[in-house]
């Protein structure tokens, strides 16, 4: 796609319909996933990336696994990993209009709901850049 314009999302239908599309299914996952009974453990990302450690030993806990000391020595020789994307270029706008904000934020507010139900901790509401 190169380097793509704020018109390139702003004016495309695929794209508006692919995050409408995304969300609904993003909604019904954890919903579904919320209601099933199964046990199921919740990772947000944002813990994930601050802890990684104690998000793996939380995992692994839910799975009746131990981390050991060789697994903790292991992951800390190469904590970032190399599964990097290249992104030479930083966006320079937000490729979300605030329709798209608005029902983005609304699906959030859903999850927390469901989450406070089950005494977890909620999703964090997205930061907008407003200077982008």
């Amino acid at each position: 796609m190169g380097n793509p314009t704020l018109e390139v999302f702003r004016n495309s239908t695929v794209w508006i319909n692919f995050v409408k599309h995304h969300y609904v299914k993003w909604l019904k996952l954890i919903a579904t996933s919320l209601e099933s009974g199964m046990p199921i453990i919740i990772v947000r990302y944002e813990d994930l990336v601050h802890n990684p450690l104690r998000q793996l030993d939380r995992m692994l806990q839910f799975m009746n696994m131990t981390l050991t000391a060789e697994r903790v020595e292991c992951i800390n020789t190469d904590l970032e990993g190399v599964f990097h994307r290249r992104h030479p270029d930083k966006f320079y706008f937000d490729p979300f209009s605030q329709e798209l904000h608005d029902i983005i934020d609304e699906d959030i507010r859903i999850v927390n709901n469901m989450l406070k139900k089950r005494k977890e901790d909620p999703v964090p509401m997205p930061k907008y850049d407003d200077e982008l």
